[in-house]
């Protein structure tokens, strides 16, 4: 089929140069006749100038808007595309690639269609952003995107589609088949097994073998009895552990109707959401020490997001033993540790209107360290007012009333937080080189949480080996013999900055 000629840029551009040309004619020839024909060709090139502005643009959006995939133009640039892609005005659909149709619509054609029925859940604010819009179309997993650009009348948007089946597929058998981390303990397990003669003790324990491989045994996991005080410990892959939890850990159940006569109960920790096995591990041991503080007979489920509790219905759960009791104390420490404030409730009858009172408590408070006022031999004790008041009454008998300097010195240091923080970085770094050099030098110590002083275990075994070494080297360390400890060797951090670094300097050659 023979195309028919299209006015072009380029003629355009002759016409103007025939037009310019006739221009310079008439200045040559200076003649009145020249000029009436140059004026006509002008009106004649403005009035074909004009009609072609209006033909090219009725042939653009012909090009770029066809109304039907046949003869829509656009399919020369975006057709090739190996995902499927479509062109919208506004919500309507105005065109799309072989891949779209193919791929989404089974081979249709379904053009002038609202993007929302082809595309169910479709959201263009969402797509819009880098992340793009997620979408199960065609039984698969799509990222949709989108960009628009808009119009005088109504916006153009084109959308692409990325199919992604098969990644999330893999990134699901991949959570699936995280390690999870479970630490099992039979609750007083000492207690109930001591009275036990060795058969029925054996009949029990295989019991309890039996219930846990045949819980374990039914996936990829393993089990492992650790010790003989009733521990167990297993790994499993996440999927197991959804099964587990989707149960509400049942194993509870089996292992308390083991035998009614025996109060026999079991505490489970399991780690869950890890980064590492390490660190799945150190979450199962920290959800059993919470199952076990709580009573026992239960299982707690510790992720990254926090606690799930499972259990906890025997008796059991209201006893309470020396090892709770450490339970709770230890955690009780580690929440007062991370809290930013702590209130005590000084009542002997614990209540919600106790919050605050301080009926029976005495906070004791010295600036020696965080000030530098040892030498001023200043403290304060604030608290229960009945308290406080027999107190100051007997100071004032026995002659320990604080000099007036002393207690403005005291006011002056409390206010002064600045300073407080100012020495608690100093310290800190001051520690930070003792601990670095000490190591380089053997020993084995940690970043003390507070205090000024490091102590170390010597290499010896003898504090007064090891410090006959060090001074060789002009380091002199205090004997923990002073203190009750002659296997150890306590450092000071309270010299200068140069002191402290030219004693490490020493001390890591």
């Amino acid at each position: 089929m023979k195309r028919k000629p299209r006015w072009t840029l380029e003629m355009l551009t002759a016409s103007l140069a025939v037009l310019c040309g006739l221009l310079l004619l008439v200045l040559l020839v200076q003649r009145p006749t020249a000029w009436l024909l140059l004026a006509v060709l002008v009106v004649l090139w403005g009035i074909g100038a004009t009609l072609f502005r209006c033909k090219l643009r009725r042939w653009v959006v012909r090009w770029t808007s066809g109304t039907t995939f046949e003869k829509s133009k656009v399919q020369f640039s975006l057709e090739p595309l190996s995902q499927p892609a479509a062109l919208l005005s506004g919500e309507t659909v105005l065109w799309y690639n072989s891949q779209f149709r193919t791929r989404l619509l089974g081979g249709q054609d379904v053009l002038a269609s609202r993007v929302q029925k082809l595309l169910p859940g479709l959201d263009l604010q969402l797509c819009r952003k880098r992340e793009g819009q997620l979408l199960t179309l065609a039984d698969g997993y799509w990222s949709v995107h989108s960009s628009t650009v808009p119009g005088e009348a109504e916006s153009v948007t084109l959308l692409v589609l990325n199919e992604e089946t098969e990644l999330r597929r893999i990134e699901a058998e991949y959570k699936a088949s995280r390690p999870g981390y479970l630490a099992f303990q039979l609750d007083g397990y000492d207690d109930v097994f001591g009275d036990l003669m060795d058969s029925e003790r054996a009949r029990l324990l295989e019991g309890v073998n039996r219930i846990l491989e045949d819980m374990i045994g039914r996936g990829s996991g393993f089990l492992r009895r650790v010790g003989s005080g009733g521990r167990y410990i297993a790994v499993v892959e996440e999927r197991q552990l959804e099964q587990f939890a989707n149960r509400g850990y049942d194993v509870l159940d089996k292992i308390r109707a083991l035998d009614p006569s025996v109060s026999l109960s079991m505490s489970i920790g399991i780690g869950r959401g890890a980064r590492t096995l390490r660190e799945a591990q150190d979450m199962a041991e920290h959800a059993l020490d919470m199952a076990q503080g709580r009573g026992g007979d239960q299982a707690a489920e510790m992720t990254l997001d926090g606690f799930t509790f499972y259990g906890g219905v025997s008796h059991g759960v209201e006893k309470r033993s020396k090892v709770r009791s450490r339970i709770v104390a230890d955690q009780l420490v580690k929440l007062i540790k991370e809290a930013d404030h702590v209130v005590i409730m000084g009542h002997r009858m614990s209540d919600l209107d106790a919050i605050g009172s301080a009926e029976g408590v005495l906070v004791l408070y010295s600036l020696s360290k965080q000030s530098n006022m040892a030498g001023y031999r200043t403290a304060f004790i604030a608290g229960d007012e009945s308290l406080i008041a027999s107190m100051s009454a007997y100071r004032k008998q026995i002659g320990q009333i604080i000099p007036g300097p002393v207690q403005a010195a005291m006011a002056a240091g409390l206010r002064d937080l600045e300073s407080v923080k100012v020495q608690h970085a100093r310290y800190r770094e001051r520690l930070g080189v003792l601990v670095s050099a000490l190591r380089a030098y053997g020993y084995c110590t940690d970043m003390p949480d507070g205090a000024l002083y490091v102590w170390v275990r010597a290499k010896s075994g003898d504090c007064w080996t090891d410090m006959e070494q060090l001074a060789k080297i002009g380091i002199i360390a205090s004997p923990g013999e002073f203190y009750g400890a002659p296997e150890c060797l306590r450092f000071s951090a309270t010299a200068s900055d140069e002191a402290i670094a030219s004693a490490a300097e020493r001390l890591a050659r």
